[in-house]
């Protein structure tokens, strides 16, 4: 989908090329490079990581939204051609591009990553609303749980790896009555 990006934006990069000054055609030409660059991140991102993208999310979401007040400008100065049109084309493919990087990778994770907790492998947007919680709380609605139904925590929450820093704060506190000074 992003070869389909890339083909837009070069359709646009020829339209303003035509059409307007210097200054569209270089914002054409850096929203080209832009898609060429997301095409090799993107396929970057899905080897290495067992979450989505945050870079491309945000960058996708942020440049839809200003692409669709420029496509409203577009429309609104009734420009005759296929430039307003093809735009538009654009941002509905950066929407599906969006919607398809925003979505969780967990059927095409690794063997190494397959059990990992949903917060892991959750993408920004799941993340910031807390979706990932969603399962959680619906099984905690149904029935009543016990500790082998909450999720696994990740490594670096581990007991053995955290009760001596807790120890070792825990001492300083009795030491010192000001011990968040300590911490």
């Amino acid at each position: 989908m992003n070869v389909v990006l890339g083909a837009v934006q070069l359709a646009l990069v020829v339209l303003w090329s035509q059409r307007t000054s210097s200054v569209s055609l270089a914002a054409s030409v850096l929203a080209l490079a832009d898609s060429l660059a997301l095409c090799l991140l993107s396929d970057a991102e899905h080897i290495g990581t067992p979450r989505t993208s945050t870079v491309i999310n945000v960058y996708l979401f942020f440049s839809t939204m200003f692409d669709a007040v420029q496509c409203r400008t577009l429309w609104l100065l009734q420009r005759q051609g296929p430039l307003p049109t093809l735009f538009s084309v654009m941002i509905a493919v950066k929407a599906i591009v969006l919607f398809l990087e925003a979505q969780g990778k967990n059927s095409i994770l690794v063997p190494s990553f397959k059990d990992l907790a949903p917060e892991a492998t959750s993408g920004v947007f799941n993340r910031v609303s807390f979706w990932w919680l969603n399962p959680l709380l619906v099984r905690g609605f149904r029935v009543k749980m016990k500790l082998d139904d909450l999720f696994t925590m990740s490594p670096e929450f581990s007991g053995e790896r955290l009760g001596p820093q807790m120890e070792q704060a825990w001492s300083k506190c009795k030491v010192s009555p000001f011990c968040y000074e300590t911490l």
